[in-house]
């Protein structure tokens, strides 16, 4: 079996890390090529890195192979669909031809963004419902709460969780004596409340740190989330707008408390790989939030990150049960198995080729 993985634009994000990682494991397993309309260069790199080196750039690549291919898995691809069907009637004819599974992520609600946005939002969603309705054989959704926006629009998809993976070396932390390291990984896009994050900390670190007798340091890594952060930062606030995948995972090493003020997740994949790196976490309340983790010890869920008293709560029941909780993260991350999720996900392909 022959599969062809497919994004629009390869660029490296969290749907980029797990598209990579579902090919690498079908790899092991059959053949995984890797294919986009354009891609960016750092993320080809990382591919080639990773050992995929079968991969196609633009239509005329994407042609080629995809007509070779038992299989096509698309992650989201909006943009590729749109190209399909209004640029291309080829890619159209094939993609209608060959079976296709397209995973779905999921889209920030409406009232996320400003109302001058709302009907350009509705009308793109729209759009983007009916294409997959269009082509896709099988819809996966990577949580529960994502499914449901779907079967609101007709659309009955298959729920398949993001795997993690365990360091081999990993054990529970320890803080150290003086100093607590605070860890944002992630995008920043304006539904991720960077901002409302950074705000936090420059009005209340220096409490934060009387008040835990630590002195707290901030790390802001992902791309675009300079432009949530004043361009004059003090000393305690590092701020990353692009950054290696290695560096990512030591981050996730090194700091000693993940938070997240996001408005909305289709997952959620940066919070389980800090517990997967034994990080305890704190988090925004969101549907996901309370899907995936109301049940983790590791994960403390506060209304905002503007109530100073909620968040120092949390902060300072992770401090007093550290090694603990640390641990703790660890087994709870184990749960989510990319073995588990490529065995689903094959299971998906021979049931597809079966019925064609």
């Amino acid at each position: 079996m022959k599969i062809c993985y497919i994004m629009g634009r390869l660029q490296r994000g969290g749907q980029f890390y797990v598209m990579l990682r579902e090919a690498l494991l079908c790899a092991e397993r059959s053949i995984g090529v890797v294919g986009a309309l354009d891609a960016s260069e750092k993320a080809v790199d990382e591919l080639m890195k990773a050992g995929i080196s079968s991969i196609y750039v633009g239509c005329e690549e994407l042609l080629k192979v995809l007509r070779d291919v038992d299989v096509v898995h698309m992650h989201d691809g909006f943009r590729l669909l749109l190209y399909a069907r209004f640029r291309d009637y080829r890619l159209d004819k094939v993609l209608r031809e060959k079976p296709l599974v397209v995973t779905y992520h999921g889209m920030p609600s409406v009232f996320l963004l400003p109302f001058r946005s709302w009907f350009t939002w509705i009308a793109f969603k729209s759009m983007y419902y009916g294409l997959v309705e269009r082509y896709a054989n099988v819809v996966v959704a990577i949580s529960s709460y994502v499914a449901e926006e779907l079967r609101r629009r007709g659309i009955e998809p298959v729920v398949i969780y993001n795997g993690v993976d365990i360091p081999s070396d990993v054990g529970s932390k320890h803080l150290e004596k003086d100093v607590l390291r605070v860890l944002y990984v992630g995008s920043g896009a304006k539904h991720k409340a960077v901002d409302e994050l950074v705000k936090f900390f420059l009005k209340y670190r220096d409490r934060l740190c009387r008040d835990l007798d630590l002195e707290v340091k901030v790390t802001i890594a992902g791309f675009q989330v300079d432009k949530r952060c004043p361009r004059s930062r003090p000393p305690w606030l590092e701020v990353y707008s692009s950054i290696p995948r290695e560096k990512v995972l030591d981050l996730y090493r090194e700091g000693h408390i993940y938070v997240s003020a996001s408005r909305w997740e289709g997952f959620g994949l940066g919070p389980l790989e800090a517990l997967a790196h034994g990080t305890p976490v704190i988090l925004r309340d969101t549907p996901v939030v309370r899907e995936l983790f109301s049940s983790c010890e590791s994960v403390c869920i506060v209304p905002n990150f503007r109530s100073y008293e909620h968040v120092l709560k949390a902060f300072r029941y992770i401090v007093e049960h550290y090694e603990e909780i640390s641990k703790r993260g660890i087994k709870y991350a184990k749960r989510f198995s990319w073995d588990k999720h490529i065995e689903k996900l094959i299971d998906i392909y021979t049931k597809i080729l079966r019925k064609q």
